[in-house]
């Protein structure tokens, strides 16, 4: 089957934690920013299917490209990000 992956709340408050839904256990997430340079990244432990990406990474303002890596292949995402 293919990959779905979900980022709610997207835009999203810089106060808020954002969750990461996908159809297939998540193996691995890394955050960029715009100008490509990596903001976080994780490997989860218990390859859950949702994942939470903690509000203090994503303490600025602006565009950020979510790349989720599964067994059914990588997925990038945006990700808006307000004050």
């Amino acid at each position: 089957s293919q990959l779905q992956v979900h980022i709610y709340p997207n835009p999203s408050q810089s106060s808020n934690a954002v969750n990461v839904q996908a159809n297939s256990p998540i193996q691995h997430i890394s955050i960029m920013d715009v100008s490509g340079r990596l903001v976080w990244e994780i490997s989860p432990e218990n390859k859950n299917e949702l994942a939470q990406i903690p509000e203090t990474t994503l303490s600025n303002a602006g565009i950020y490209f979510i790349e989720i890596t599964t067994a059914l292949g990588k997925s990038s995402q945006k990700l808006s990000v307000q004050f």
